[in-house]
């Protein structure tokens, strides 16, 4: 009775631990030489604008600063991309952007919609459902 109780004890702590690695796996980001193979992952969208929701105060920030809190989720991208990127979410409405010659980079606001997109009450083609 006692090999029964044991053998189906260590098929438990397997399950577990084996679910606890698909959780963790399912929850971070994508491999970095994965990511840059690709052109812009839609969940880095999402990423942008949650960052604008959540860490940014006043919900604004240049292009230097997302780019520094993209290298720090460990997304490697470069200052192009996030420029490109930043136009294309100004152009869907989800943040607005302006060239600033002061500070000589593209400074953007999160918009109303972008912030229902960051919270996950609204799905917008090209971003990634929260």
């Amino acid at each position: 009775m006692g090999a029964k109780r044991s053998k189906k004890v260590a098929i438990e702590r397997d399950v577990a631990v084996r679910s606890r690695a698909m959780t963790l796996r399912d929850t971070t980001p994508p491999e970095p030489a994965a990511f840059h193979t690709q052109v812009w992952h839609p969940g880095i969208r999402k990423w942008v604008l949650q960052c604008l929701c959540r860490f940014v105060p006043a919900r604004t920030a240049n292009e230097q600063a997302l780019s520094g809190f993209l290298s720090m989720a460990g997304y490697l991208v470069t200052a192009e991309d996030v420029r490109t990127q930043l136009k294309w979410l100004a152009s869907e409405g989800l943040v607005s952007a302006e060239q600033r010659p002061d500070v000589g980079m593209l400074v953007v606001v999160l918009t109303a919609t972008g912030l229902e997109v960051a919270e996950g009450r609204r799905i917008h083609p090209g971003v990634e459902r929260v």
